[in-house]
């Protein structure tokens, strides 16, 4: 079956669903990246939000569901949503418009020995963060590298609204 949401050199639209984690402590779960090649720089001390795409038949919701389990081993009760990022993503020949759909999410719990280990996420260390860093460290790291689709500030600054 085809993917219809991902994207395609004929169809280059491709959306993934996002998550915001959050603690009791009112911090945010991101993985962490010593350093992570993207495009062709290499990025050092890099942070994001899970991001997955919808597999093919796949609601919105199960691919959540799965994200959260996949990349941070975490089952979540969901409060809302709370926005998108359009971006365009990849080179000249493979260029893409990335919409990710966010949802503010409440942990529920979390044991990292369940991420599987399925993508390049699996490698990454899991924290928990003080938002305001976050959004600080996202800013800076989307001028660094000048791609548009890892700068999850605005969807972080939204996040924020809701945890007051």
């Amino acid at each position: 079956m085809t993917n219809l949401v991902q994207g395609s050199k004929e169809y280059p639209y491709h959306i993934s669903v996002g998550a915001v984690l959050v603690n009791s402590e009112r911090k945010i779960c991101a993985h962490y990246f010593d350093e992570l090649q993207i495009g062709s720089r290499n990025a050092k001390g890099f942070y994001i939000l899970m991001r997955e795409t919808p597999e093919p038949g796949e609601s919105l919701e199960t691919t959540l569901e799965r994200g959260l389990r996949e990349e941070f081993g975490a089952t979540a009760t969901t409060r809302h949503f709370i926005g998108s990022v359009l971006a365009n993503i990849g080179g000249v020949e493979s260029l893409k418009e990335k919409t990710t759909l966010y949802f503010l999410c409440d942990v529920i719990a979390q044991e990292a020995s369940l991420r599987e280990n399925v993508d390049a996420e699996s490698s990454s260390k899991l924290g928990w963060y003080d938002p305001d860093f976050l959004i600080a460290r996202m800013k800076q790291q989307a001028r660094e590298t000048g791609y548009e689709d890892i700068d999850e500030s605005k969807i972080l600054e939204r996040a924020k609204q809701y945890l007051n």
